[in-house]
């Protein structure tokens, strides 16, 4: 039996121990929901820019199916990428960076609009060059030689995710006879 002297000495040491296990505890527990908080937002920021750049895509994808079905004129490629016709930049900032070619860019449009983004993507359309001619192969090495001259753009389109914040800048170039 302990000696009234011992038990008079241990009657805080209980309280102590249990109150740093429970500190320690508290600290883990803390973490780990601060841990979870930004794996969270990681994984809807990740979320966003994929959805950022699968409507750029689309925008891509729209811009060369409009230059598929007709060819735009020479003289309809401005300086101020009126309607998203633009020559290319000559000095200073290309096309892309300017916020007047994005002004004047071409939206979107579709049957099946984007819903799950801020602002619906869009898109510019660079008349590069025209090269000429009769050695410039479509296809297949030695086969199906052209003789009209192949017309070069640059496509750039922009996406946006579920906010403006996430955007995804996509590249292209597209030639056609």
């Amino acid at each position: 039996m302990p000696t009234p002297n011992t038990v008079k000495n241990q009657k805080g040491f209980v309280l102590i121990f249990s109150l740093v296990i429970l500190l320690i505890i508290t600290t883990i527990g803390t973490s780990l929901i601060q841990t979870g908080t930004i794996e969270e937002k990681m994984a809807a920021a990740t979320r966003n820019k994929d959805i950022a750049f699968q409507a750029a895509e689309a925008a891509l994808a729209a811009a060369e199916a409009q230059l598929a079905l007709a060819t735009p004129n020479d003289a309809d490629f401005k300086a101020d990428c009126t309607k998203g016709l633009c020559i290319p930049a000559q000095t200073g900032l290309a096309n892309w960076e300017r916020a007047i070619a994005w002004t004047n860019a071409t939206t979107f449009t579709s049957a099946n609009i984007i819903t799950t983004v801020a602002k619906q993507p869009q898109y510019i359309i660079e008349h590069l060059k025209s090269v000429g001619g009769n050695n410039i192969m479509m296809t297949n090495y030695g086969e199906n030689v052209t003789e009209n001259p192949l017309k070069y753009y640059r496509i750039t389109a922009r996406g946006y995710g579920a906010t403006e914040d996430a955007r995804v800048l996509l590249q292209t170039t597209y030639a056609k006879e």
